[in-house]
């Protein structure tokens, strides 16, 4: 566990202004694959795991794979002590703002 904290950063792309249409993860953390026959408005966007379910989801399509996003996280290790440490996929890492309720002025 000590030597996993020790690690450099390792920087991970995050797509985030696009959400995964087959989980619903936003945003897409990895690469970002978009359907090329899919001609809805928005379009169709899977993360890594849901696109290897691509043909149960949509079946005989074409994809192309976006591995640039618009930023980068540094993923510096998962886990702490006493709890696993096994590697997660990169869709299973949440990156979002804080969402906080505005106030209004008084």
């Amino acid at each position: 566990v000590q030597q996993e904290r020790e690690r450099p950063p390792t920087p991970v792309e995050v797509h985030t202004r696009y959400t995964c249409d087959g989980c619903e993860t936003s945003p897409i953390v990895g690469t970002r694959f978009h359907c090329e026959d899919y001609d809805v408005d928005g379009g169709y966007d899977l993360c890594s795991r849901c696109y290897e379910s691509r043909e149960t989801l949509l079946p005989n399509h074409r994809w192309t794979p976006f591995t640039q996003g618009d930023q980068q996280a540094d993923v510096v290790g998962f886990g702490t002590e006493g709890m696993t440490t096994a590697p997660l996929a990169c869709n299973e890492l949440v990156v979002r703002e804080a969402q906080v309720p505005m106030q209004e002025a008084p």
